[in-house]
């Protein structure tokens, strides 16, 4: 699985956060704002591992 980001295409093989408008009034708004936070802490370290390898 890769992890989607708004640069990159959606694929069968992303995981995208949940949409803010998706956010709103449901019962599963709290687990689905929590993976949203996870995704982006994932992201971050990714990114930085990124930066790590090209110097």
């Amino acid at each position: 699985m890769l992890i989607h980001y708004l640069g990159y295409a959606i694929t069968p093989y992303t995981i995208c956060p949940f949409d803010e408008t998706e956010l709103r009034g449901t019962q599963e708004c709290l687990h689905q704002t929590q993976f949203n936070k996870k995704l982006a802490s994932v992201r971050i370290i990714v990114e930085h591992a990124f930066g790590d390898v090209k110097g």
